[in-house]
């Protein structure tokens, strides 16, 4: 078997033996690799020794390697294998996504007679209207998460970056070596069907199912995961401003008598439970994904 190989050290990258023919290819950092594995068809010896002539650095030659049919015959019987995910490319980080602070209805109104009953208020709008979000909140990352981090990988796009795609070329890239290496080594060109080396995989029902459900099942988990709601009741902040009132008298002058006015804010609380909702879907994404 006769095989092409590249001196790196040598070459300048040039690209002369990269417009020869379909021998060579660049690789993701422009360098000259022989497709193939570097195999060389019998029908394709004028086209490697035109590739060894035109390189000016002399970065190429072609090397003849001996051949174990039985081994060879043992490679080809073994399947070809998915590539590992790297998780890296999809692992979640809190720090990448953020949460609206969602305000309450009662909010900024002078309208309680202390900071007491300001708070209570403060602490039941924050329930009705914003606590009671936490699960759909929650829903809002880890659907942004799914489109962003597992879309390449569950949902089939012919774009680089896609994993399924790459996949795809990555194990016709290998069908077609293990196609040149039995030629090369029988010495003659297989008859095979057209299209033997395409490679299609578009879809996997069982990773289809977990990415339509998966936002659903984070927002339950999270949701339930969250503290109570009264334990934001010290983030209830409030608020007072006095008013004055005239009050007339019947035997006697008017008097103007001040009134502390109280309202409650609770953006400070529902700041705190953006904040512990991401915290909890950075432990749970991992798990359900």
């Amino acid at each position: 078997m006769k095989k092409i190989i590249i001196d790196h050290d040598k070459c300048v990258m040039c690209g002369a033996c990269t417009l020869q023919g379909q021998l060579i290819e660049e690789d993701a950092e422009g360098r000259p690799v022989p497709t193939n594995g570097g195999v060389i068809a019998p029908t394709q010896d004028s086209e490697a020794a035109q590739l060894v002539a035109v390189c000016p650095q002399h970065a190429i030659r072609i090397e003849a390697d001996e051949v174990n049919l039985a081994e060879l015959k043992a490679m080809l019987r073994k399947p070809l294998v998915m590539p590992p995910v790297d998780a890296s490319r999809y692992t979640f980080n809190k720090a990448e996504y953020s949460l609206p602070v969602l305000p309450g209805r009662g909010e900024y109104q002078y309208i309680y007679r202390n900071d007491d009953v300001a708070d209570r208020e403060g602490l039941k709008d924050f329930r009705d209207n914003v606590y009671s979000q936490r699960e759909k909140l929650a829903q809002q990352v880890a659907a942004s998460y799914k489109q962003t981090k597992l879309e390449p990988f569950l949902q089939y796009a012919e774009e680089p970056g896609n994993y399924l795609y790459e996949t795809n070329q990555l194990l016709s890239k290998r069908l077609s070596e293990y196609v040149a290496m039995a030629e090369s080594a029988l010495g003659h060109k297989l008859d095979l069907p057209n299209g033997f080396t395409d490679f299609r995989v578009t879809h996997n029902k069982v990773q289809e199912w977990s990415f339509k459900y998966l936002d659903e099942a984070v927002a339950s988990r999270v949701a339930a995961a969250c503290e109570p709601y009264d334990w934001f009741d010290s983030w209830i902040d409030d608020d007072y401003h006095t008013e004055y009132r005239t009050v007339s008298h019947l035997f006697g002058d008017d008097t103007e008598e001040e009134i502390d006015k109280y309202c409650y804010k609770i953006s400070r609380a529902s700041q705190k439970l953006a904040e512990q909702i991401l915290d909890e879907c950075q432990n749970i994404i991992p798990e359900v994904a």
